[in-house]
Order: structure tokens, then sequence, then C-alpha cells
């Protein structure tokens, strides 16, 4: 076999292996575009564009209705009695148990009520103490303090 033969046939082999590589190459660009054109009755790639642009601006209109929704729910838990303390106490010595109790009901910004029950022999009386950022202009009992300083500090966000 001469020189020129040889060459000639590795030639051959080299464009032979350039030919399989590029008809593979073409084999999984169909299949990939027989994917995204699967069940579409879209004729070219600019058709495909126009309606994944129609889908994707039909989605950005419902992110925008959801994230409308989430900020409102937002400000509705912001506003909600989310922060809650209780505190039982006996107040008389000569009476037994704890059954005297201080609710604090506060919500994120520390704004709320105090609920406080003072149980006696002949009956019982119940105070609310509104609390605005935290502060009241009411004189709190130490009991008072101590659940509104506990449940200030709660923390649900």
């Amino acid at each position: 076999m001469s020189t020129s033969e040889i060459i000639a046939l590795l030639v051959a082999c080299i464009s032979l292996g350039v030919a399989g590589g590029a008809f593979l190459m073409a084999r999984k660009t169909s299949q990939r575009l027989r994917t995204i054109f699967a069940g579409e009755s879209i004729q070219d790639v600019d058709q495909l564009i126009e309606a994944y642009a129609e889908k994707f601006g039909t989605l950005d209109g419902q992110v925008s209705t959801i994230m409308e929704t989430l900020r409102a729910y937002d400000i509705r838990i912001a506003t909600s009695l989310t922060k809650v303390g209780l505190k039982r106490f006996n107040p008389f010595q000569d009476m037994g148990g704890d059954m005297s109790f201080v609710l604090a009901l506060l919500d994120e910004s520390n704004n709320g009520i105090l609920i406080t029950n003072i149980v006696m022999r002949d009956g019982n009386r119940i105070y609310s103490k509104q609390i605005s950022a935290g502060t009241t202009s009411l004189t709190l009992s130490d009991e008072e303090q101590e659940i509104l300083s506990q449940t200030m500090l709660q923390n649900h966000s």
C-alpha cells in the first residue's frame, strides 16, 4: 500500500468519525426538541418562544396576586395577639393556693391587654389594663410587671 493510499484511508476514517459524531449530536438535539415540543401544537421555535412568554406572563400575574395576599396576611399576623403569658400567684398569705392570675395578650408591637384576676374569700376581682408599645399609664403590680416583661420577650417572627 502506498503512502497516498494510507493518507486517503486515514482521511476517510477521520471523515467517518466526524460524520458519526455529527450524527450523534443531531440525534441528541432532535430528542431534546421532541421533549420541548411534546404535547404542543407548535411548528417552529418562534411559536414555542411566544407560547412560553405567554405562560410566563400568566404566571407572573399569579405570583403578584399571591405576593399581595401574603403581604395582607403579614399585616394581619403582626396585629394579631400572638404573644401570650400567664402567671398564677397567691396575693394573700392567709389563703391557700395560687388561685389568682395575670394574663398578658400582646401583638408583635407589644400592644394588647393585661387581665388580672384576684381571688379573695368573699369573691374575686377582675382588672384589665391596656398595653401600648409595652407600657401603660397605670401602676402595675410585681406579678403584672413580671409577666408583661416575659411576654414581650417572646418572638414569633
